[in-house]
């Protein structure tokens, strides 16, 4: 093992630390606006027939969310 090869790897570690970190904050960032979006949309529901289990579930037709 090479000083280059021990860097390489803490550089590898590091940038899946950042992605994993930005992920989240990404994730955060489109519930956030799924939200917002479920709150001003006048819902047109379509059951979801794509979705199968133990209950029956809608989809919107203008928004694309699911119902809660």
């Amino acid at each position: 093992m090479t000083e280059q090869e021990i860097n390489q790897l803490r550089d590898l570690r590091r940038e899946i630390s950042t992605t994993k970190k930005r992920i989240l904050a990404l994730q955060e960032e489109m519930k956030q606006l799924e939200d917002t979006i479920y709150s001003k949309c006048e819902h047109e529901w379509e059951k979801d027939l794509a979705n199968v289990g133990e209950h029956t579930e809608y989809i919107c037709l203008k928004c694309n969310l699911s119902k809660k």
